[in-house]
């Protein structure tokens, strides 16, 4: 199985403020040749290099998710408070990095939440609200999918994901879950790995949904254990698509403090296609997504 990373620096019992905006952070973006505009700002962001968390990226925001000094906008691991780290040199930390030793991999994207998404609701409505530095979806009554529409569509990717369930529809003959999506193309041609209930705790589930003879959409998948309730503290979600011979497999990993659940599917079919977010029977909150995208031959 594919090694899922991030979880030796900070499991995910672990909170982080947001980072906030520096003592200058609201400062005009300009050039520093600009009147007003701060002595020694190298990025021209109006923040001077002497307190902008980065120096050379403009950051008018100076957001810093982890809060380890190194903004968003530069950090190599912007959702893990890390030392920097970068064996490959290929711009993702070794410490979220699925290939830490192979350069080639790249940061894809990586949203804290902190405004709302321009992402599209392709199942439910558009009732998905941004609110105290978390994405949050209350339905408990049926499912909702956003996606990022990236153009072109990415490949193979590394996902992980922050997330936490508030609360759970009381209907235990509904699949109640939460879940990352990976490989969308429609609403019924897609990869997830998620978190679904399963009786008193939960259960890890990496598969696939595609259409049978007929076009009405089945869902497949491996199941994995996960000894803990559905309902509690924060927890990550990390999976991994690669293609192999025609394939695309999924890893797929839950973690709460002590408890790690792993689940892996493969299937015919392209790893090609758009990010997304799914609840189906939860009211839930997702701190941060982080993306990376895979180099082609890196497993």
């Amino acid at each position: 199985m594919r090694v899922l990373v991030g979880l030796s620096l900070c499991l995910a019992g672990c909170a982080f403020d947001h980072g906030a905006a520096g003592p200058d952070g609201t400062g005009d973006d300009t050039g520093s040749g600009a009147p007003g505009a701060p002595q020694g700002d190298s990025d021209g962001d109006g923040v001077a290099d002497l307190v902008d968390n980065c120096a050379t990226v403009a950051n008018v925001d100076q957001r810093d998710h982890d809060a380890d000094g190194r903004g968003d906008r530069c950090d190599v691991c912007p959702h893990l408070p890390d030392t920097g780290s970068d064996a490959d040199g290929d711009s993702v930390g070794d410490a979220c990095d699925p290939n830490p030793t192979r350069a080639g991999d790249r940061i894809a994207f990586f949203i804290g939440f902190y405004d709302p998404v321009d992402w599209k609701p392709v199942i439910g409505g558009a009732t998905w609200q941004v609110a105290g530095g978390e994405l949050r979806q209350t339905s408990v009554g049926d499912a909702d999918q956003l996606v990022r529409d990236d153009n072109p569509d990415l490949r193979t990717v590394f996902v992980d994901a922050r997330v936490r369930i508030n609360s759970m529809s009381p209907d235990v003959t509904m699949r109640r879950s939460v879940g990352l999506v990976m490989g969308y193309g429609d609403p019924k041609h897609y990869y997830f790995c998620g978190l679904a209930a399963q009786g008193q705790v939960g259960e890890i589930n990496a598969g696939a949904v595609s259409t049978n003879f007929w076009g009405t959409a089945q869902y497949d998948y491996t199941p994995g254990a996960f000894a803990a309730p559905m309902t509690n503290d924060w927890l990550t979600l990390q999976a991994t698509t690669t293609a192999v011979d025609g394939q695309t497999r999924i890893d797929c990993m839950g973690n709460r403090g002590v408890v790690t659940g792993t689940a892996d599917y493969a299937a015919d079919g392209d790893p090609s296609g758009d990010i997304g977010l799914r609840t189906n029977g939860v009211d839930a909150s997702f701190d941060y997504i982080f993306v990376v995208e895979t180099a082609p031959g890196n497993p």
